[in-house]
């Protein structure tokens, strides 16, 4: 969360609904200055960016699996064959 809010000048992710921030930093330097924005946003596009890459991790594993799969049954009716 640090490292979020030290790149996007926010501060927190508590709200009333709008993009408000808190009055100081609250995982990162208070010394900083005054927050520009609420992080809610740059936290919703880190966790969807993540969400994104674990699905293509877990498509390109479940690929491999089924290719592996597939080789093993060839394999096996070549030599029942």
């Amino acid at each position: 969360m640090a490292q979020i809010e030290e790149a996007n000048a926010c501060s927190g992710i508590c709200s009333d609904g709008t993009d408000q921030p808190g009055p100081i930093y609250v995982f990162s330097n208070v010394n900083d200055g005054v927050p520009e924005s609420s992080c809610i946003a740059a936290l919703r596009d880190y966790v969807l960016g993540n969400v994104e890459m674990f699905v293509y991790m877990l498509v390109l594993v479940a690929c491999m699996a089924c290719l592996v799969q597939l080789t093993m049954i060839g394999i096996l009716f070549w030599r029942i064959y």
